[in-house]
């Protein structure tokens, strides 16, 4: 299993516009530079675990929400 820079800005993205946020809202809520966001969901920039984490506690989901970490039983 490997990490996907490419399904977490997907997920990001996704994840973002289900709680009807934009990305100035987002980054207000989060903390995160706007220009931050705008890169990590374009997929030009891959977050480190402080940006991660501000993002998922922002649109209230958990950080394996975003990097698509597979449960425990779902693992190989």
């Amino acid at each position: 299993m490997e990490y996907s820079n490419a399904a977490f800005s997907h997920r990001l993205k996704t994840t973002r516009n289900k709680s009807s946020l934009s990305q100035e809202e987002l980054s207000v809520k989060s903390g995160v530079a706007v220009e931050s966001i705008v890169l990590v969901e374009s997929g030009s920039k891959t977050p480190n675990l402080d940006t991660a984490y501000a993002l998922a506690v922002a649109l209230g989901c958990g950080i394996d929400d975003l990097a698509g970490l597979p449960l425990p039983d779902e693992r190989g």
